[in-house]
């Protein structure tokens, strides 16, 4: 009974404790939208809603490999649809049990006591620098990918232990005592145990033995797979394992083949996902622009790196969404002695200690490194170079590190007050934070003097989305400023200037982007509407027809294209695309009132009315559509059916002159 007193006071309480506090100071997130690329991932994007293992598996979305975070999508998808607050508990949740994983392994690891390993864990919870991971819904690979490979080690290091004590008890009389005893068996048998006269009993203790241990590792593999299929950068899972060995003394002459060999299952699903997140960045692009890059700039940039996510933990100042890539031509050669010159000393005193008996601050720095490593720079494959969510994984080791400090240096009340002191710091830096992201324009509006293109960018589009279309020009001329080769940049550039009437200035810019990327839909479909707008018609319907032959099943095409086949009088045509984009888009109001428009122009008022009606069943309140059924009712002597639809105008649009004049003349 006392054992599990102290059991319970050791570990079931400060778990709580630390998911709790943990779930505590996160919870702000729950009152946050969805921002960012959460547009391009869960709101225009329709492939990850319902049950689709195939799309799981085969899309490459932003470039991404996540099998694992499109299911938790599509299970939040049939709870709570598009409600941004279920998707924010998810996240939430999830880092607060990786905080209580990270307590398990630190008390276990680091030797420290249980206010020191809770303490530790909860500076790695509770870091500002944590707030992107948890607070941004597309960083939910981040806290999904850490807790299966958090549980990955903790299930490797009770095969491991389970595998120890198997080698004791077969050259120790005494080894079946201690696994009855690890298998809570030990009883009035222990006597028999000892004078091994139960040889049965002892071979039947060593089978289970046996068995619990292949458990710990299957199991430990399953969440390996689990945790690679979540996020690539899970590629450091063997190495950590090794590290772990090494840092528990199995690393023996005998025994090193073993231990090497062990790892093949987990290195093979480590090079299978690596291939895989290497082919999605080919699909983006992103290796087109990473390529251009020489390697002495990735070493600076590496260099650079290491040092960065050290500085953002123990002085989490100035964090950013996007950190602007410091120049690089030249090579800073002063700055990348001084970077590697750090790294050097940091690691020969690691090595030194470690020689004198404290492997641990060897294997912090050990762990830092491999989990860093995915996202270095050097082996880079996306477009970001530095990220406050790529530090979630490496933060771990500084955990370790600070329970290891505290508890042996700090155990006076002072130390424990200052320990207190900057969690509350942390904490309040945390709630703060999570502010920040509640939606595109809070976000993007703090950093609008940042010097990264894709600050600006981001911000264009949410004065864009605003209908703050002057403002969102200033933002993408100051993105393209930085990038002139951002086709994205002079699109959407174009898309505001064209909202603004400055239809010629739009040209030029959509120009751009096409000769940046010729094969862009999006940018050949608005410069349609540019040329449209102009008068250019012949022009424009060979640039939105370009859109339509690049990218035929978005519906939108084939409405801009079947307008400006209108606006020629070619209505037999534009009525054939309007259908095709009804077909695509059986809920598209506008392909729906557009050909009611066009086949009322072509003489065909019967089958106008029906598809005006079709256009107000999907949008009760569309003005336009019903004020023209109206027309078309008294056109056709339908007096009775055009006051209803007048009298319906009237009650949604009260005081609107047209509907007016229309049932004054019905009055005559």
């Amino acid at each position: 009974m006392t054992d599990r007193k102290s059991n319970y006071k050791d570990y079931a309480l400060p778990v709580l404790a630390v998911f709790l506090l943990t779930v505590l100071v996160f919870l702000p997130s729950l009152r946050l939208d969805f921002v960012w690329e959460d547009r391009l991932n869960l709101l225009d994007n329709t492939g990850w809603r319902g049950v689709s293992p195939g799309w799981w598996f085969t899309s490459f979305v932003a470039g991404d490999f996540k099998p694992l975070v499109w299911a938790t999508y599509s299970l939040e998808y049939s709870l709570w649809g598009l409600a941004p607050a279920g998707y924010h508990l998810t996240s939430v949740l999830l880092h607060g049990l990786n905080a209580a994983l990270v307590f398990l392994l630190v008390k276990r690891l680091a030797g420290a006591g249980g206010i020191w390993a809770a303490a530790a864990a909860l500076f790695f919870s509770l870091h500002p620098l944590r707030v992107e991971a948890v607070s941004w819904i597309t960083a939910r690979k981040e806290v999904l990918f850490a807790f299966f490979y958090l549980g990955a080690i903790l299930a490797y290091l009770k095969a491991a232990e389970r595998r120890e004590i198997l080698r004791f008890a077969q050259d120790d009389p005494y080894g079946r005592n201690l696994l009855r005893a690890r298998d809570g068996r030990a009883g009035s048998s222990d006597r028999n145990a000892a004078t091994g006269s139960d040889s049965r009993d002892g071979g039947t203790g060593k089978r289970f033995s046996e068995r619990l241990q292949l458990f710990w590792f299957l199991l430990s593999i399953a969440l390996a797979y689990l945790s690679f299929l979540s996020k690539p950068m899970a590629v450091s899972l063997p190495a950590i394992l090794l590290l772990l060995d090494w840092h528990q003394g199995r690393f023996v002459r005998k025994r090193f083949g073993f231990l090497v060999l062990e790892k093949v299952p987990y290195a093979v699903g480590a090079a299978g996902v690596a291939a895989a997140a290497f082919y999605g960045q080919i699909i983006r692009g992103a290796l087109a622009v990473v390529s251009r890059l020489p390697v002495i700039n990735r070493v600076y940039l590496a260099a650079r790196g290491i040092i960065f996510y050290l500085e953002k933990t123990f002085l989490p100042l100035r964090l950013q969404p996007v950190y602007p890539i410091p120049d690089t031509t030249p090579i800073p050669i002063t700055r990348l002695i001084i970077y590697t010159l750090i790294v050097i000393l940091i690691t020969i005193a690691s090595y030194s200690m470690a020689k004198r008996g404290r492997k641990i601050l060897l294997f912090c720095w050990g762990w830092y490194i491999a989990a860093w490593l995915p996202v270095s720079g050097i082996f880079q494959t996306g477009l970001t170079v530095w990220a406050d969510r790529f530090s979630y994984l490496p933060a771990i080791a500084l955990s370790f590190l600070a329970a290891w400090a505290g508890d042996r240096y700090l155990k006076k009340p002072y130390g424990v007050i200052c320990a207190v002191g900057a969690l509350a710091v942390f904490s309040g830096l945390a709630i703060r934070r999570q502010g920040f992201w509640r939606d595109d324009l809070t976000l993007w509006e703090r950093f609008g003097e940042s010097e990264s293109y894709v600050v600006h960018f981001n911000l264009g589009n949410a004065y864009l989305r605003s209908g703050r279309n002057r403002e969102a020009a200033d933002s993408y001329r100051r993105g393209v400023r930085l990038r002139p080769e951002h086709a994205e940049g002079h699109q959407n550039l174009g898309l505001a200037l064209s909202n603004l009437g400055e239809h010629r200035q739009a040209e030029r810019h959509f120009r751009l982007a096409l000769g940046l990327d010729p094969e862009s839909a999006r940018a050949w479909s608005h410069l349609g509407g540019a040329l449209f707008e102009m008068g250019r018609k012949r022009e424009a319907e060979e640039a939105v027809g370009r859109a339509v032959a690049l990218e035929p099943g978005r519906p939108e095409f084939r409405v801009n294209l079947a307008n400006v086949l209108a606006a020629r009088g070619e209505y037999a045509d534009a009525a054939e695309h309007y259908r095709a984009a009804i077909e695509l888009a059986p809920a598209s109001v506008s392909a729906y009132y557009n050909l009611a428009v066009t086949l009322e122009a072509e003489g065909r008022p019967a089958e106008a009315e029906q598809v005006y009606r079709r256009a107000l069943a999907l949008d009760p309140g569309h003005r336009s559509a019903r004020y023209n059924l109206a027309l078309l009712l008294l056109r056709g002597e339908d007096f009775a059916a055009a006051r209803d639809q007048l009298e319906e105008l009237d009650r949604r649009h009260p005081g609107d002159e047209g509907v007016k004049r229309l049932k004054d003349r019905l009055g005559h």
